[in-house]
């Protein structure tokens, strides 16, 4: 919710975000909790006898945490789906537009449909958006006030989008060149990293809303992002599990027989974290950085 706050008045944005908060945390959690089951059952496969009992302690905690979660989520869903959010934001968007019959997922029951929805809003001819190697087409959104609204409201939308982006890239930066270490909890990078990996999925997703109207230069940038959200996600992952694996040992003697699978596992998640990283330092130079914000800034103005 926080993509439309400087698009519709703060009030009815406040109240949105307050009926969809409790959906951010659960949902988080399990997808979390689903990574790490995923690498824990390949693990298992070719582990060493000595590795598997704490591997089996793992999962089983991992699926119990995963049950709980997923009630949690479901509790969630029921109160998304009670308080009609998708509804009132398309009602927002009409106020604030003029164009309406915005579809919603409500809308729909076909689940194919609702994976690849049209982008083309009902009431809004579709060559309107109609989209050029640069930019859609603006012959017809000059002439139609409702659509120059929408393409004014997503050019603020992106503008946002960008700043907050920007502002997690600067402090990330160091990050993203300091060299791996033993000992990463409580980093002050990792954080960084977290939080580009975060701004970049909202930019990301805001990008692919509004690729439509801006046409493929915005769609190019929504690929881009995602690349990066995907690099920076595996890192995260790999924190994750780095963060569950040291809690996990506390203080538990070596002979302890879990122990070996722990550490078993906290030796693939380094390792495989050291990969990641390296991956984001080679493909994502400053050059590359640069000429992604020149083209979302080139949108968004």
């Amino acid at each position: 919710m926080s993509t439309y706050t400087k698009a519709f008045p703060e009030e009815a944005i406040k109240t949105l975000r307050k009926d969809t908060s409790d959906l951010f945390g659960p949902t988080s959690e399990l997808r979390d909790i689903d990574i790490q089951l995923g690498r824990m059952r390949e693990l298992r496969e070719n582990a060493p006898e000595q590795a598997q009992p704490g591997i089996k302690h793992m999962i089983e905690d991992l699926t119990g945490r995963e049950t709980g979660t997923m009630k949690a989520v479901e509790s969630a869903l029921d109160i998304f789906a009670s308080a009609n959010v998708l509804d009132r934001l398309a009602d927002l968007v009409e106020t604030a537009t003029g164009i309406s019959g915005v579809e919603t997922a409500s809308d729909t029951t076909d689940t194919d449909d609702a994976e690849a929805p049209d982008h083309h809003m009902e009431g809004t001819p579709a060559d309107e958006f109609d989209e050029t190697p640069d930019r859609a087409d603006t012959t017809g959104a000059a002439a139609d006030p409702g659509a120059m609204r929408l393409r004014e409201m997503a050019g603020t939308i992106l503008s946002d989008r960008l700043r907050s982006f920007e502002r997690s890239l600067d402090s990330a930066v160091e990050a993203m060149r300091t060299p791996i270490t033993t000992d990463r909890l409580n980093s002050a990078t990792n954080e960084m990293l977290h939080q580009l990996r975060v701004g970049a999925k909202k930019l990301r997703y805001t990008s692919e809303i509004f690729a439509p109207i801006f046409g493929k230069t915005l769609e190019r940038v929504a690929g881009d992002l995602g690349d990066l959200q995907d690099v920076l996600g595996e890192i995260h992952d790999a924190d994750v599990v780095e963060a569950n694996i040291v809690a996990a040992l506390g203080d538990r003697p070596p002979t302890d027989p879990l122990v070996a699978g722990f550490v078993y596992v906290l030796g693939d998640g380094r390792a495989r974290r050291a990969l990641a990283q390296a991956r984001l330092n080679k493909d994502w130079t400053p050059q590359r950085i640069a000429d992604l914000q020149d083209k979302l800034a080139s949108v968004a103005n």
